[in-house]
């Protein structure tokens, strides 16, 4: 009989690019510029989208309640590849916790640039999803009845990647540089564009793919990249590089939520606690733990992919500390997302990309309201 781990690892090989894509698809080359899920390579291999260095787990990741009912199996579209960037599902599955939490199976359902997360939820092939806020307001407009129940990201995870020795650092620095910014990365980059005052027509923009060897080459001044992955491939490779977060330049939101629909908000209330809390669990050990995570992720979850251990740590790790376990998550948990940030959320995506959406419609935190009140460990989040 296969595991829970062997299951989600075969079911992976086999889910690469089932589903067609949909609405405001801005996965790519280091985010969609807002917050999205971003793909990367290593090697030529995508990897992403994209932690801090102790090395025991957390007392909390072991603390459940009384026997939960059986909740059924469980299904989780994920927004991108199981790599480091799913660290704490990772840990959650391979240690039982989705498992202690009620389920009596799970599915991890990979995604990938020709996935879109939201049909498969709406569809109801998925009680929770992972999507950017692009995505999720998009599918708001065109009436999907959906929202998000909490975010993995505290803070935006794209940036521009430079060389140390030709640094890109503020926005000022841009004008007159060669950007390199892939395809679905647009958006976002005329987003940042926007917000800071800068005139396109200041920059010269090439078009290019995932494998940031261009900038190493010369061919461009700056990379359009997700913060924790691109960088640290070509630091694994002996390159030194700096990187501007965007999210210190007008672009101060939360990013990669999870999001159910309305219907199981109402109907699979015990369902969703149950998975947050699992969630919650695999990342307090995944922060604290960052080595385990991503041996997962090379070794089992990810080891069709190529992934390379050494990078994969120093992703981990700077996950952990610029965009998982930031105060904001030290202060009210992991996932929460407080009406300050939710408002900032909504006023940056109406401001850089027209998108119109209230925090209510956009945001449901009571599932986390819940179960942080229920059991308080679980909004313990420490580095």
């Amino acid at each position: 009989m296969k595991t829970l781990k062997s299951r989600a690892v075969e079911r992976g090989k086999l889910i690469r690019s089932s589903l067609v894509a949909l609405l405001l698809v801005l996965v790519a080359c280091g985010g969609s510029g807002i917050d999205t899920t971003t793909p990367t390579t290593v090697a030529g291999t995508p990897t992403t989208e994209p932690a801090n260095d102790t090395t025991a787990p957390p007392a909390t990741s072991a603390t459940t309640t009384a026997a939960p009912a059986e909740l059924g199996e469980l299904s989780y579209q994920l927004g991108w590849l199981m790599n480091i960037q799913y660290g704490g599902t990772l840990i959650a599955d391979a240690e039982g916790y989705y498992m202690d939490e009620g389920f009596t199976a799970v599915e991890l359902l990979p995604g990938g640039p020709d996935t879109a997360p939201v049909p498969v939820v709406v569809s109801g092939n998925a009680l929770v999803g992972m999507t950017s806020f692009p995505a999720l307001a998009g599918a708001l407009a065109e009436g999907a009845e959906i929202r998000a129940i909490g975010v993995k990201f505290q803070r935006n995870p794209s940036g521009l990647m430079s060389l140390a020795t030709n640094p890109v650092l503020t926005p000022e620095d841009i004008v007159g540089k060669r950007v390199g910014v892939c395809g679905s990365c647009v958006p976002g980059w005329e987003a940042f564009l926007a917000v800071n005052g800068i005139d396109p027509s200041e920059v010269t923009t090439v078009p290019v793919q995932f494998d940031p060897q261009p900038l190493v080459n010369g061919e461009v001044d700056a990379w359009y990249s997700f913060i924790t992955s691109q960088p640290n491939a070509l630091r694994a490779r002996g390159i030194e590089v700096e990187v501007m977060a965007f999210h210190d330049y007008g672009m101060e939101t939360v990013a990669e939520a999870y999001f159910t629909t309305l219907e199981n908000l109402s109907g699979k209330r015990a369902e969703l606690k149950a998975f947050m809390a699992a969630e919650i669990r695999g990342w307090q050990e995944a922060v604290q733990n960052p080595e385990k995570a991503a041996r997962l992720a090379v070794e089992e979850y990810g080891a069709d992919l190529g992934l390379d251990l050494d990078e994969q740590l120093l992703e981990a790790n700077d996950q952990n500390e610029l965009l998982v376990a930031t105060p904001e998550a030290l202060d009210h948990g992991y996932a929460y997302v407080s009406p300050e940030q939710q408002e900032q959320t909504v006023a940056i995506l109406e401001s850089s990309a027209g998108m119109t959406v209230s925090a209510q419609d956009l945001f449901d935190m009571s599932i986390l309201d819940e179960l942080f009140a229920e059991r308080p460990e679980l909004a313990e989040f420490t580095r």
